[in-house]
């Protein structure tokens, strides 16, 4: 069924998204950074950008602020019109204990000075502010969070204003001192006039305005929005071989806690705040584990070796005295969570001795031991590196994991994708969801679950790729269904060395990943902690905010256009499907001789290159020069847009223009908006790739190439190269080429949810010349086994490729495998039956023949 076509809604849901996630009010936001740190590159918000609001006797600004602790004495806000002046100042603490907001103006009976403690300033929390102008009554209220000031007009306005955020070039009024701060959700209303800047882009210079047209713009853009997908690393500490981590959520500080060392960082501060040094003398290195008690200012500190728990409070440093190292490692990665009513701490699983466990245990206070317990309802297969996470009313939720049915490391590891809600109050175990095996990621060792009780979030990575990245996935608490909300963290991943850990401040809604990498030999280990804004977004919703409003007009006429398609759609599949009849694979020729066991196609994998490559065959990877995975950092606009630079040439024989990337991209867009994002996409995807030695984006005689020296390697490059080489080859000389041509595709499909029809075109059209690769190598192949292999390929790209199976059947039968053969024909028939709605007319007898 090559080049068949199905369309997906996917704009409707998109355009019409502003749900916030966890109550949060908003996302995104502008940061503006405080101008003795770049002066060269001070924001200016300008709104709107080439007129003036009107100003009637009754105004509102209402914007959402979180103030950093800077030194600078400088504006946040200059309202302007024909004849006055309103400042909106901050004034820093200067060895305070307080800052102070300042609003003042030519047309004001005095200033107002509202204080900040320093405190809260630390907790870099989003404040509402609301500046209320009333003529009629000629006065100012100014609301900060809960407290109101007021002071008197001493004249009225004139009859325009404009709203400059941060520094303001206009002239007569300029000012370049601006502080630290973060701004979002604007709001401005005069009369009957509404406008809003919600502010939640990820992208461009141009400021969306949603109600009325009047667009701003900011100057040096610092975009939030993108903070709420990418992942933001705040700093890297060292500690021993495996630390305690435990996050005090009331004070937002991570506490990290080895044999020799106490590590305390503040979150807000991002910076390490107390180091302390501590003493534990033994031959091996302490293996502690930490668990934060809900609620509380103290965590529980376990000795995973020696199986004793120490209460820690989070202002004093620990006392190792009773701990025993000498014990043998009997559990290891097991999920730790505690009673909160009876003070008792629970593991569920882990591992020793090749042994997966699903016990659940409690440690017994008066006895200083672990002990076994029962939980009754549904049985929980024995794993470890499972992911738990607080639920509500003393229960827990329990995600994934690896083992296996009956706990014998010998008989494999199996992942699992299953959630169990824990019920410490009754001693039970609910079984919610099991996903079986849908994807080869595992979870770390925690999950967040979302204010609303709808979703968790828990990072999670690859079983099979230690160097694959770390991404945050939301999962719906009901059906499992997965969202991926970040871009990729780098880590390479060691079970025995490695430890993932996930953490949320709801007041301020940020996630926290704590990443640990250890050397047990050295009794060593590097702790490496991102920040993530909270409501996280994935890549396509992060897309979709940056269309303007006059934009999405156009999508929604495009989408009920869509509506129109499935009539011609039907007649053209059954027409394809009408044609896949008339279709007779060639003869197929085997060897003579009997085939005893498997004699697999020569691959040669442990040559893939995994330094200054790109990969699309098998799923989309890009490793630097470091050898580390950076395709996280590749969000889905600029993942199509490298995808339009390498497929171009192929189907057009020459490089893309920027017209021609525009009209694919950013269809029907401004010309103004389009060029700006072609511009900042090009550049993002120019600096990622920067990272990559002999790789790079050029512009050559008006069109984009993508440049990769011989140094460097890509794996669609290489697939053009050889395909032409293919065709310059006599028939009899071919199977070299095909051979190699083999080894770059085998893995399967590599573009998917592409969203272009563009690519979906492109796409269908290079797969479509694979499978007759496919075909013609099977055919100059001469063992059936090989044919098998060949004929799997060709349905990864494509599930009801006729030939494909005729191409399987004849080979199963040469190996007398009849069974299969007819399973073969089972599977194709039903499916071609679940597709068209009618039975497949082919018999088994006139493809095996």
């Amino acid at each position: 069924m090559r080049n068949l076509y199905i369309f997906f809604f996917f704009l409707l849901p998109y355009l019409s998204w502003s749900n916030p996630i966890d109550g949060q009010p908003s996302i995104g936001g502008l940061d503006f950074m405080s101008s003795e740190k770049k002066p060269s590159e001070i924001s200016t918000l300008i709104l709107p950008r080439d007129k003036y609001l009107p100003a009637d006797p009754k105004m509102n600004i209402s914007f959402e602020m979180e103030l950093k602790d800077s030194p600078i004495l400088g504006n946040i806000l200059r309202l302007i019109s024909e004849e006055n002046v309103l400042d909106l100042k901050f004034e820093p603490t200067n060895n305070r204990p307080y800052a102070a907001l300042i609003i003042l103006g030519d047309f004001l009976e005095k200033e107002i000075k509202i204080k900040i403690p320093k405190d809260l300033l630390e907790q870099r929390l989003w404040q509402l502010i609301n500046i209320e102008i009333d003529q009629y009554h000629q006065k100012l209220l100014i609301r900060v969070g809960d407290q109101e000031f007021q002071t008197s007009l001493t004249q009225p306005l004139s009859e325009s204003v404009q709203l400059h955020f941060g520094a303001c070039k206009v002239p007569g009024y300029t000012t370049r001192d601006v502080p630290g701060f973060s701004l979002r959700n604007i709001h401005f209303t005069s009369g009957t006039h509404v406008y809003h800047w919600p502010l939640n882009q990820s992208e461009g210079e141009i400021v969306i305005e949603t109600e009325a047209g009047y667009h701003g713009q900011i100057i040096h853009p610092n975009w939030l929005a993108l903070y709420h997908h990418y992942w933001q690393e705040v700093a890297v500490l060292e500690n021993n071989f495996q630390p305690a981590i435990f996050h005090d959520s009331l004070e937002n500080q991570l506490h990290i806690v080895g044999s020799n060392k106490q590590i305390i960082f503040d979150f807000n501060k991002e910076q390490l705040v107390q180091e302390n040094t501590l003493e534990f003398q033994s031959q091996s290195p302490l293996l502690l584990n930490g668990l934060n008690i809900q609620g509380t200012d103290q965590g529980l500190l376990y000795d995973v070796r020696g199986g004793k728990t120490i209460d820690y409070h989070y202002h004093q440093q620990p006392n190792f005295n009773h701990l025993d190292n000498d014990l043998p490692l009997d559990y290891w990665h097991q999920s730790l969570f505690y009673d909160i009513y009876k003070n008792q701490a629970y593991t569920f699983g882990g591992y020793g001795y090749f042994t997966f466990k699903k016990d659940f245990r409690y440690f017994d206070n008066k006895k200083q031991q672990w002990a076994n317990t029962a939980f009754k309802g549904d049985e929980i297969s024995p794993r470890y590196l499972a992911a738990i996470g607080y639920l509500e009313d003393n229960k827990y939720l329990l995600f994934g994991g690896h083992g296996n049915l009956d706990g014998d490391q010998a008989k494999g590891t199996q992942i699992f994708h299953d959630l169990y809600e824990i019920d410490l109050k009754n001693q039970s175990v609910k079984k919610r969801w099991d996903l079986k095996k849908t994807h080869e990621m595992v979870p770390g060792h925690h999950l967040v679950v979302s204010h609303d009780r709808k979703h968790f979030f828990t990072l999670m990575h690859s079983a099979n790729e230690p160097k694959d990245a770390v991404k945050l996935a939301k999962i719906n608490l009901e059906n499992g269904n997965l969202e991926w909300v970040s871009n990729g963290i780098p880590n390479e991943f060691k079970d025995t060395e490695s430890t993932i850990k996930l953490f949320h401040h709801p007041k301020s809604h940020r996630f926290y990943a704590v990443l640990k990498h250890g050397d047990y030999n050295q009794d060593h280990s590097e702790i490496k902690i991102y920040k993530l804004q909270g409501s996280p977004r994935s890549a396509a919703q992060l897309a979709a905010l940056d269309i303007m409003p006059e934009e999405k007009s156009n999508y929604y006429f495009l989408a009920v256009l869509l509506l129109l398609i499935p009539l011609p759609a039907w007649w053209w599949i059954k027409r394809k499907k009408n044609a896949t009849e008339t279709v007779v694979a060639p003869k197929q020729n085997f060897e003579t001789r009997q085939v005893t066991a498997y004699e697999p196609l020569v691959l040669n994998e442990q040559n893939k290159a995994l330094q200054n490559a790109i990969y699309l065959f098998g799923g989309f990877k890009i490793f630097d020069k470091e050898g580390n995975d950076i395709s996280g950092e590749v969000t889905e606009k600029l993942r199509q847009l490298l995808l339009i630079i390498l497929f171009h040439p192929y189907i057009m024989g020459r490089g893309i223009s920027s017209q021609e990337m525009v009209d694919i991209l950013w269809p029907g867009a401004p010309k103004s908006k389009s060029k700006n994002n072609r511009s900042i996409s090009i550049r993002r995807l120019r600096l990622i790739l920067q990272k990559c030695e002999g790789i790079e984006i050029t512009f050559q005689n008006g069109e984009w190439l993508l440049d990769v020296s011989s140094g460097a390697y890509c794996d669609f490059e290489a697939f053009v190269n050889l395909r032409n080489q293919l065709k310059a080859e006599d028939k009899e000389n071919q199977i070299n080429q095909l051979s190699a041509l083999y080894e770059i595709i085998h893995s399967g499909i590599f573009v998917a949810n592409s969203k272009l029809d563009w690519l979906e075109n492109t796409t269908s059209h290079i797969q479509s010349d694979i499978i007759d690769i496919l075909i013609l190598f099977a055919h100059q192949c001469k063992n059936p086994l090989w044919v098998c292999d060949i004929a799997d390929v060709i349905f990864k790209f494509d599930e009801l490729e006729e030939q494909g199976l005729s191409l399987k059947i004849l080979a199963l039968a040469h190996l007398g495998k009849n069974v299969q053969a007819h399973n073969e024909y089972d599977r194709f028939s039903n499916q071609y039956e679940k597709l068209f709605g009618e039975p497949y007319e082919k018999s088994f007898q006139s493809l095996s023949k």
